[in-house]
C-alpha cells in the first residue's frame, strides 16, 4: 500500500522530522508507519507567484477572465496591482493558497459593474 500525503503547509519541514512528529501532529499512528518518505516543498518565490497570476494559473482566476471576454470585456490587474497581490501572500500564512482571495477582493467591484452593464445575475 502506498500512502501519499500532500498539502500547502507554511514550515511543517520544520515541524516534522520522523514519523513520531506525525502522530504528534495528529495522524494515526498506522497511517504515520506508512510514511516511508517524506520530502518538504520549497516555498514559491516572488516570481513564481506573479507568473501564477499573469497566466490566470488558477481555477477562480481564469473563471474571471473567461466569463469576462464572452462578455466581450476586458478585465486587467496592473502591475502594481499583482506585486500587491504577491506582497500580501507573501506576508500571510496561507502563502499562495491567498491568491484567489486577494485577486477576488481586488476586482469584486470590477466584476460587478461588468455583470450588471451586461444584465448578468451573479
Amino acid at each position: 500500500m502506498t500512502v501519499i500525503c500532500a498539502g500547502a503547509f507554511s514550515n511543517v519541514g520544520n515541524l516534522i522530522s520522523e514519523k513520531e512528529d506525525l502522530v504528534d501532529a495528529g495522524f494515526i499512528e498506522e497511517l504515520a508507519g506508512r510514511i516511508n518518505v517524506y520530502i518538504p516543498m520549497a516555498k514559491l518565490t516572488r516570481e513564481e507567484m506573479l507568473r501564477i497570476l499573469e497566466k490566470k494559473s488558477t481555477k477562480f482566476i481564469g473563471n474571471i477572465f473567461t466569463v469576462c471576454s464572452a462578455l466581450n470585456e476586458k478585465i486587467v490587474l496592473s502591475n502594481e496591482e499583482m506585486y500587491e497581490i504577491v506582497s500580501k501572500c507573501e506576508e500571510s500564512a496561507f502563502g499562495v493558497r491567498h491568491l484567489d482571495d486577494l485577486v477576488y477582493e481586488k476586482l469584486i467591484d470590477k466584476i460587478y459593474e461588468i455583470m450588471e452593464k451586461n444584465d448578468v445575475d451573479m
